[in-house]
C-alpha cells in the first residue's frame, strides 16, 4: 500500500533528545552499529528485516503482516519469519509503536527529525546540493521495491549516514501536525530522487503500515 500525504519542509535547529540508554550488553552492541554525532548516536543504516526478526522472536512481537497488494504480500512474514529474500532490506510494514518498541528493546529510541537532519548533512541532499538519481533507490532507478541497506554508498552523508534518501522513508519520534501523528523523513523507492531532501518531513498517522516506510534507532550520549 502506498501512503499519500502532503509533505512539509522542516527548518528547525538541532535539538538533541535527553533519553539515555539503559546500559548493558545490548546497549553496547547497539553503540557499535551507530554513528556518533554530537550529543547523540544514530544507526548508520535503517533497521533490517533480519534485525527485526530477533526482536520478534525474543519480545514475542507480532510480525509484519500484509496490507494488501502484491508487493506487501511479498514483504509480509509467514510463520513469524522474515522473508529470506528481504532479510538484508529495511524492515517495512511496521507501525510507529512497533518501531519505538524495537528501539527500546535495543536500549535505544527513535531519532528526532532534527537528529536525522544533523546526521544527514547540511546540504539539500546527503551527498550535496544537486539532484543525482544514480545515488539512490528511487523511481528513476526502477527497482520498484526495497533493496539491501547500504546498496548506494555514494549517497552517504559526510558524517557516514547511509540510506537517508531513497529506499524507504523513516519514522521519527517528532510529533506530527495532528494528534496521533509522527513526522516521517527521507523518501522511498517509488518517489523521484529530487524529493529525497534532508529538510523534508511529512506527518503520518501512528497506525500507518506501508512497504515504503521503515525506521532506524538513535540514543543520547552521556
Amino acid at each position: 500500500m502506498r501512503v499519500r500525504l502532503s509533505w512539509v519542509l522542516c527548518a528547525s535547529a538541532l535539538g538533541c533528545g535527553s533519553n539515555r540508554g539503559a546500559g548493558g550488553p545490548r546497549s553496547e552492541a547497539t553503540r557499535a552499529t551507530m554513528l556518533a554525532v554530537g550529543a547523540f548516536a544514530i544507526d548508520r543504516v535503517p533497521v533490517t528485516a533480519g534485525d527485526y526478526a530477533r526482536f520478534v522472536a525474543e519480545a514475542r512481537r507480532a510480525p509484519p503482516a500484509s496490507t494488501g497488494g502484491a508487493l506487501a504480500d511479498l514483504h509480509a512474514w509467514a510463520g513469524g519469519e522474515a522473508p529470506r529474500a528481504y532479510r538484508s532490506h529495511p524492515v517495512v510494514l511496521v507501525r510507529f509503536d512497533d518501531a519505538a518498541a524495537f528501539c527500546a528493546w535495543r536500549r535505544a529510541r527513535l531519532p528526532t527529525v532534527e537528529e536525522f537532519r544533523a546526521a544527514a548533512g547540511s546540504s539539500a541532499y546527503p551527498w550535496g546540493d544537486d539532484v543525482d538519481p544514480t545515488r539512490v533507490n528511487s523511481a528513476e532507478f526502477g527497482a520498484g521495491d526495497t533493496v539491501p541497506v547500504a546498496s548506494f554508498p555514494r549517497a552517504m552523508s559526510p558524517l557516514g549516514l547511509m540510506d537517508a534518501s531513497g529506499n524507504v522513508a523513516e519514522w521519527t519520534a517528532s510529533p506530527g501536525e495532528r494528534e496521533g501523528e509522527r513526522l516521517v523523513v527521507g523518501s522511498a523507492f517509488d518517489e523521484p530522487a529530487a524529493v529525497g531532501r534532508v529538510d523534508r518531513a511529512g506527518s503520518f498517522s501512528v497506525d500507518t503500515r506501508a512497504v515504503t516506510l521503515g525506521f532506524r534507532c538513535a540514543m543520547s550520549r552521556p
